[in-house]
């Protein structure tokens, strides 16, 4: 009987020795995924360069657009602050127009109140004998000062004048001061028994004037 030796090499499978063309398959399938994970990534920071360059020019858009509505706002506060000063400025007009058209009414209801002064000198003179006015003058608005000279026949006749002229309705309040009354400097003349006077009063009149 022949014995085999199943130790001899030939009898077994030997493994395949790693392969050049196997390494190149590898090195290839290497380089292709290296590439495709370069070619991702670029086109990755590609896209992301492309958002950043968009919002860098949002960013831009939105700046200048705050700049110009700061120029715009202001623009705006310096029209309000000129309108105010507009408004000011009409505000103090048309107070001093006011207060000239108060001025004018005092004066034009005064002027009305001078010509009842002035009447009721002749209602005064109309209740007394012996006694007329030569002149008188009306001064000033409140009080109204009135000077008056005249003629009288006899010394009594001029306060009793003067008092009825303070009773008339637009004379209350005053007082007549001053009173001088002077004799003829030639008697034997036609008026040698005529005394002439002089008067001054002052007459407030401070409830009639109120605006």
């Amino acid at each position: 009987m022949e014995q085999v030796n199943l130790n001899r090499p030939e009898l077994w499978p030997q493994p395949t020795p790693f392969a050049a063309r196997t390494m190149a398959v590898l090195l290839a399938f290497l380089v292709v995924a290296v590439g495709g994970l370069y070619g991702f990534q670029k086109h990755r920071l590609g896209l992301q360069r492309e958002a950043l360059a968009r919002a860098e020019g949002q960013r831009d858009r939105v700046k200048n657009e705050l700049q110009q509505a700061e120029k715009a706002h202001s623009r705006r506060l310096q029209a309000l602050e000129s309108l105010r000063q507009q408004v000011s400025g009409l505000r103090q007009e048309v107070a001093a127009f006011q207060e000239a058209e108060r001025a004018l009414a005092r004066r034009l209801r005064a002027a009305g109140r001078k010509g009842e002064l002035v009447r009721g000198l002749g209602r005064a003179r109309a209740q007394q004998d012996g006694v007329w006015l030569t002149r008188f003058r009306l001064e000033g608005i409140s009080p109204v000062g009135v000077r008056l000279a005249g003629k009288a026949l006899r010394p009594e006749a001029i306060p009793r004048y003067l008092r009825a002229v303070s009773e008339q309705g637009g004379y209350r309040g005053g007082f007549f001061r001053d009173l001088k009354a002077n004799a003829p400097e030639d008697p034997g003349s036609r008026e040698g028994e005529v005394l002439t006077f002089q008067s001054e009063a002052a007459f407030p009149m401070v409830a009639e004037d109120r605006p």
